[in-house]
């Protein structure tokens, strides 16, 4: 199990409202250990996605990357942190 994976963002528009960017998407120190495990799968992650945003997750088998994006629709619940969608948990 790897610490990190990498994260590319590339940015295609940017668009704001009158209080800055919108953002679609926020983990704040998101953490998810697993039962019976002693590491966490997704440790203390901190990303914000804002609205045009193309997100590519890479890394090894076993480093979060399913785990991360399976918290955001709630398949899998955080154990630590926030996920905000649309400015709302």
């Amino acid at each position: 199990m790897c610490e990190r994976f990498i994260i590319l963002k590339k940015l295609f528009r940017r668009a704001k409202n009158r209080m800055g960017v919108l953002r679609l998407l926020e983990f704040k120190q998101v953490t998810k250990t697993f039962e019976g495990s002693k590491k966490p799968s997704v440790n203390n992650l901190n990303l914000k996605i804002e609205k045009g945003e193309f997100v590519v997750f890479i890394g090894p088998s076993g480093c979060g990357k399913t785990t991360t994006m399976k918290m955001v629709n709630r398949l899998v619940e955080p154990t630590e942190g926030e996920i905000l969608v649309n400015g709302s948990m």
